[in-house]
């Protein structure tokens, strides 16, 4: 019974001090899908980037709610991360990976609204938007607000890669195997039969 009491008393200690100090949680990184265009939300100017839980998602093409930032991915080879602002044009954002800058959206004009249409977002020169070249490797990506004449709004993203696709590769490496074969069949019967 004793044990019991001493074990309990453990258990309340360490919640107490839990409470008292705070329990501090890292920070949750989340995977995103490489060329997959995703929303996500923003405060007022400062503020960093949120999930896209109770954001609009884009149209042409079609978007996915971003989950909570950093948004984590690895890349094989070269890729590029594309950011632009939606709806309302005035917001600018300073975009981060592993915390260190990579570079800000360019600055926007006031008075354009783009809607949820991710390409008209993306060609209209009023809104802010943004090209990173990325190589490969591992990347942790988040955002502050810059500039904003609202107190939040929408934006979307997406990483690109170059990789081709393994039917493509398949498909590529059936015609060379096909090219090879040829030549040496073409080499052989000249062997046999000079002219």
């Amino acid at each position: 019974m004793d044990r019991k009491i001493r074990a309990y008393g453990c258990t309340l200690t360490a919640l107490a001090l839990a409470l008292l100090f705070g329990t501090a949680s890292p920070a949750q990184a989340t995977a995103i899908t490489l060329n997959q265009w995703y929303s996500f939300g923003f405060g007022a100017m400062g503020s960093s980037f949120t999930n896209g839980s109770l954001s609009v998602l884009g149209i042409d093409p079609a978007s996915l709610a971003a989950p909570n930032p950093a948004w984590t991915f690895t890349l094989p080879s070269s890729g590029t991360l594309i950011v632009a602002d939606g709806f309302n044009s005035g917001d600018q954002f300073s975009i981060t990976d592993f915390g260190a800058l990579l570079g800000n959206t360019s600055v926007p004009t006031l008075g354009t609204n783009c809607n949820k249409d991710i390409t008209i977002c993306l060609n209209t020169p009023a809104m802010s938007t943004g090209e990173f070249s990325l190589s490969a490797g591992s990347y942790s990506i988040d955002g502050t607000v810059l500039a904003s004449p609202f107190t939040g709004g929408t934006a979307f993203f997406e990483v690109t890669t170059s990789v081709p696709e393994p039917a493509s590769l398949s498909l590529l490496a059936t015609s060379l195997a096909g090219f090879a074969g040829f030549a040496f069949l073409r080499r052989r019967r000249r062997a046999r039969f000079p002219q």
